[in-house]
């Protein structure tokens, strides 16, 4: 079983704060999909799920990660120089005396991918973005794997391909978790959200986790901050009616004390006492306004498009 417990990630250069206080257990039957805008640490976390040493040189990783006797498969965003100039047919047959020509044949049917392609002399290099992806599969699933963790596994591909990609998120019988951008691959394939955000211009990181499926999800955001929208516009209206009332009473007094006469020394204390008063009230409404609802602060894009900015840089 993977359990993650109170990770936060920090990057090196300039200690910002990736995750913070981050929990989270994959359990059987888990199709995870981490959604978020460009930079906010999606492959970051997948790495660091993964293996920690691809991220050290440039992310502080603090918290645990335990994944004992978890075997998992990783596929990256890009696949290294030296990967793309192997042969297919060597890639997937590592080792042919223990080669499980079973096995290869069932994935073979499951992810859909022709014969001629598992044996091709070609290198990756030449193969098109959906064999590669298709490649990948069938060499981590040779592996026998307890859990996927897939890194934009749609990107690149043509109609087919998603389709075939889709098909086997949704029948794998192990728990997978993918970034994504797709909505659709993400509302057909996930049954659970994970969604990070960058809040406050990018100072403060936030995740959810909502076990529901994506287009649920966020409808219920939605309704969320819409709800805390108006209570807070509420709460702020009433407070500075309030305020309102409050500063008239008090420039009343204030000018009063100005223009009471020395020689009328009982109106001028009656007016400082009133004073006093006056000023608690102004305290209470200070209190007040310190606990009003706060107005949510979130990220708007969140669908198929995000916005890019460079602060990690694609695959990391």
């Amino acid at each position: 079983m993977l359990v993650i417990k109170n990770l936060e990630l920090y990057m090196k250069k300039d200690l910002r704060l990736l995750l913070k206080d981050f929990n989270f257990s994959l359990i059987s039957g888990d199709k995870v999909a981490l959604i978020g805008e460009e930079g906010n640490g999606k492959s970051t976390l997948l790495k660091a799920i993964y293996d920690e040493s691809l991220i050290e040189d440039y992310i502080e990783i603090k918290g645990e990660i335990f994944k004992q006797k978890e075997i998992i498969g990783y596929l990256p965003q890009k696949l290294k120089e030296n990967i793309l100039d192997i042969r297919v047919k060597d890639f997937l047959m590592e080792n042919e005396d223990t080669f499980d020509y079973n096995l290869f044949y069932d994935l073979l049917r499951e992810l859909n991918i022709e014969e001629e392609l598992a044996y091709r002399e070609n290198n990756i290099r030449e193969c098109s973005g959906g064999e590669k992806i298709k490649i990948q599969l069938l060499n981590l699933m040779l592996k026998n794997p307890t859990v996927l963790l897939l890194d934009e596994p749609s990107n690149d591909l043509d109609m087919e391909s998603i389709i075939s990609l889709e098909k086997f998120i949704k029948n794998a019988k192990i728990p997978i978790i993918f970034v994504s951008h797709d909505e659709v691959l993400i509302e057909n394939c996930a049954n659970t959200i994970i969604h990070i955000e960058q809040l406050v211009r990018k100072s403060e990181p936030k995740y959810t986790i909502s076990r529901q499926k994506y287009q649920q999800y966020l409808k219920i955001r939605d309704n969320q901050i819409s709800a805390t929208e108006r209570i807070a516009n509420k709460e702020r209206e009433e407070l500075d009616k309030k305020m309102d009332k409050y500063r008239k009473i008090y420039d009343k007094v204030e000018r009063a004390q100005r223009e009471v006469s020395r020689q009328d020394p009982n109106v001028g204390k009656n007016l400082k006492d009133k004073m006093h008063t006056v000023k608690s009230m102004g305290k209470r409404f200070e209190k007040e306004e310190e606990n009003l609802t706060k107005r949510p602060d979130f990220e708007e894009s969140i669908s198929i498009k995000f916005n890019k900015e460079n602060i990690l840089p694609n695959g990391k």
